[in-house]
């Protein structure tokens, strides 16, 4: 047995031997001038990766722990509270009665207002009322005067005769008598309707002094007819006609724009 052992050693050792002294192998290469290019092989981009699951949010950290406060500070703070309430009604008091003072206030000055307007015009339609009645009574011993005079000159020379003085006045006399008489017309008649007529009767002497004045057709409006009347007291003596007299009675229409 031990002799077969020895035999493969031996055996093992020469190969070993042998093959390290073997003929070394020569190699060619040729080159050539060209190889075709070969294309890269595609990039291709990886997947993306999932994204990360969220992150739970973090739990709300406790609230800190209420301080403790005494008898004492919870007493003053009850007070200080009940002073601020009654603070605030006393303001919302105070502001209620000034806003009524306000408005008592402003209701007196109105009712002051409205007073002194009921005086200035009681006191206006009293002047006025005076005025026409002094204008009525002046007008009143004019006439009487002038009726006077008329009588005791009757057949004198200063007579114009009964005959002239009823004749028919000219045609132009009219315009001129409205003329002369919305000389001394102090009436506002903006906005009145142009429709109005007032239709007035005047009597007058020879010499134009007017003896009478009376509205035979109202127009309506008694303040425009009331300062006709004061108008034709105030423009006498009255235009004489062509034949130097004036008509003893003449009726004339009235209208605010004529």
């Amino acid at each position: 047995m031990s002799l077969v052992v020895h035999a493969g050693l031996v055996v093992a050792i020469a190969l070993g031997v042998s093959w390290q002294r073997s003929t070394p192998v020569e190699f060619s290469a040729e080159l050539w001038s060209a190889l075709p290019e070969v294309a890269a092989p595609r990039t291709v981009a990886p997947e993306p990766a999932p994204p990360p699951p969220p992150q739970p949010a973090p739990a709300p950290a406790p609230p800190p722990p209420a301080p403790t406060r005494s008898a004492a500070d919870i007493a003053l703070e009850r007070e200080r509270a009940a002073q601020r309430e009654q603070a605030e009604r006393e303001a919302k008091l105070r502001r209620e009665r000034e806003a009524e003072a306000k408005r008592a206030k402003a209701a007196e000055e109105a009712a002051l207002k409205r007073q002194r307007d009921l005086q200035k015009q009681r006191e206006e339609e009293l002047a006025r009322k005076a005025e026409e009645e002094r204008l009525e009574k002046q007008r009143l011993d004019n006439l009487k005067r002038l009726q006077a005079q008329a009588g005791g000159g009757s057949g004198g020379p200063s007579s114009t005769g009964t005959a002239a003085r009823n004749a028919a006045p000219s045609q132009q006399y009219g315009g001129i008598l409205r003329e002369h008489v919305r000389s001394k017309l102090k009436f506002d008649t903006v906005g009145l309707p142009s429709t109005l007529e007032t239709v007035v009767e005047i009597r007058a002497t020879a010499s134009g002094n007017v003896l009478s004045r009376r509205v035979v057709r109202r127009s309506g409006n008694d303040a425009w007819d009331n300062a006709v009347l004061r108008a034709i007291d105030a423009a006498s003596p009255l235009p004489r006609d062509k034949d130097g007299t004036t008509p003893g009675s003449i009726e004339i229409v009235f209208r605010p724009v004529d």
